[in-house]
């Protein structure tokens, strides 16, 4: 059986069940986590520049949302590259 969990971008990821096998509990994966963990890990945020506005454009709270984002990722770049993570 598949299941869908709709989100909008500005939300987070769901916690989800994943089945291992037939006769065990489902495990719950944060994908949320997950996926924070994979963008840090390999520094996808390296291949984004920030300073330059989204392919598309945001507006009214979407926008704000964004710029509050970057505005956090970068200064929890900044506190790391200076030793305050």
């Amino acid at each position: 059986m598949m299941k869908v969990w709709p989100v909008q971008f500005h939300m987070r990821l769901p916690e989800i069940p994943v089945p291992l096998r037939p006769d065990a509990p489902d495990v719950t994966l944060d994908l949320q986590k997950a996926f924070e963990a994979v963008y840090d890990t390999f520094r996808y945020d390296l291949s984004v520049d920030y300073t330059r506005p989204p392919l598309v454009a945001l507006e009214g709270k979407l926008a704000i949302w964004a710029k509050e984002l970057v505005r956090e990722r970068r200064d929890k770049e900044v506190a790391f590259r200076h030793g305050e993570n």
